[in-house]
This record gives structure tokens, sequence and C-alpha cells, in this order.
């Protein structure tokens, strides 16, 4: 799974606790009331309800959007789609809002892939959308440019920057043709780090859904693959759709969504058992 959707995935292959194989899935999400259409759509994949599934792709609720026709126009309309998403945050960028500001804009919308691979994966629609950010919007050919979006792929445990955290890089007001990333904390303090500083990274317009998991966005774009894929479960497409507080859009084809959510994740991790253990 690890090669498939391109995060690291732990395992275990020894024998363990009879409950090594159970799969816990929550049935209730408090981010949204369960009779909207993001609700109903989760309902329906928790419960492999295909029947519900396809009459809310054909009759969509207020708050869900699908785009069920891929074809040779789709990327460039999921570019579209994320500089419409992304809209408020870069205008709150462009008139030097405050940091916290910015921050909090940046998290209202987010796009989410299952894999980092592909041309529909986290990988490609980064470097598409940073271009377009870059050529159009910025007029900048250089890797950094005030607004860049930024995830912490490796633990740094002497900055205290840890893998998933994500900073948005802007001017230092002391020197304001200088860039530093920012980040907030849990209790909403603001640090701020040179660019040289920073760990192993990685652009985050669009994010894995195994990354989103504990996070949660006022709008969510889904964005399924062409085809099916081993990595494609109904679990994380539950997780994709869970995401989202307000609104939810799906891109992809019915076939490959109804695919996945008949499947369910093969085995555990091993975490339970190694917690039932400890």
């Amino acid at each position: 799974l690890s090669r498939l959707s391109g995060e690291e995935i732990a395992g275990d292959e020894q024998a363990q606790h009879p409950l090594r194989d159970s799969i816990t899935l929550l049935s209730h999400s408090y981010r949204f009331g369960a009779e909207s259409g993001i609700g109903q759509l989760a309902q329906a994949v928790n419960r492999v309800d295909a029947k519900t599934i396809k009459r809310l792709i054909k009759n969509s609720p207020a708050d869900v959007q699908w785009h069920v026709q891929p074809n040779e126009q789709t990327l460039d309309e999921l570019l579209k789609r994320m500089q419409s998403g992304y809209q408020a945050y870069l205008d709150s960028v462009r008139r030097h809002a405050p940091v916290t500001e910015i921050i909090a804009q940046f998290g209202e919308f987010q796009l989410l892939c299952p894999q980092r691979g592909g041309e529909r994966g986290v990988e490609n629609l980064n470097l598409r959308f940073e271009t377009l950010l870059k050529t159009r919007l910025h007029r900048v050919d250089r890797e950094w440019y005030a607004g860049r979006a930024v995830m912490v792929t490796r633990n740094d445990y002497t900055l205290r920057l840890f893998n998933g955290d994500i900073g948005i890089s802007l001017p230092d007001p002391d020197e304001p043709e200088r860039l530093r990333v920012y980040f907030q904390t849990a209790d909403g303090a603001i640090r701020h780090f040179a660019l040289t500083r920073l760990p192993t990274y990685e652009p985050v317009f669009a994010m894995t859904i195994h990354k989103s998991q504990g996070s949660e966005f006022d709008q969510v774009v889904l964005v399924l693959p062409n085809e099916d894929s081993p990595v494609l479960t109904r679990e994380l497409i539950y997780t994709g759709i869970t995401r989202a507080r307000v609104a939810l859009d799906i891109w992809g084809d019915q076939k490959v969504l109804l695919t996945a959510v008949q499947k369910s994740v093969v085995r555990a991790s091993g975490l339970g058992a190694r917690l039932l253990e400890s």
C-alpha cells in the first residue's frame, strides 16, 4: 500500500491479538448533520448502499456536487476549481492580512486525492497548480513565493516541527524582501522559520486523504483516479467525504467510486494489537 498510495503505512506481519484484523469505522460525524447531503453520502458509503449513492449522484443535494464524466478538459477545470477554492486565501495573502487570518483562510478549502502519483494524483496537481500560481498570479520563476503552502514530511525535534505540520511562506515584517514560513501551534501561537531551516517538505494545495486524517475543512474537493486501484477502499472514501463540513465536490467516474465502496481494508496496521498488548 505504501507503494500505491505514496505514504508510509506501517505493517506488522507477525501473529497478533485476535482483534488485529478488526477495522473500526466511526459511524457518526459531528462536522455535519446526518440529513445533509454529506451526511447521507457518508452513511451510504458506510453501509455499502449503492442504490442511495446512485440516487445522490443523480439528484445532487445542495452541499454535494458531482463531476462524474472525466474528459480531456478535466485537469484544466480542476485547476480552475482549485483557484476559486483558494481565492479567499490568496486574497488574504495579497492584502497582507494578519498571519492568523491567512492560516485560517487556507484551512477553509482542501483538495484531496487517494494517491500521490498519476495524472490526478497529489504530485501532479500540486505541480500544475503551483505553475499556475507562479506564472499567472505571482509572475515569478523561483521556488518560493508569498502564499506558498507546504507540509513538513519528516519530524525535526530540534525545531519542533513534525510530519503533517502545514506552513505558509510570507514576507518577513522586518525584511519584506525575505520570505519566512509561518506555522500555527495547537494553542494558537505563531512560529516562523527561515526557508533554509525547514526539514523536508512538499507543497500542500493538494493533499492525500491519508494525510488529511484528523483534519476538517469547510470545502473539500475529492478527486478520484481514472481507474480503480488497490488503495481505493470504502474506509478511504469515507474518510475523504467526512473531511468536509459544509460542501463537497467529487470528481471521478461513478464506476470507480462504486467499486471502491465495495472494497474494505484487507488488514489492519497492527497498531490496535500493539495497543492491546501495552
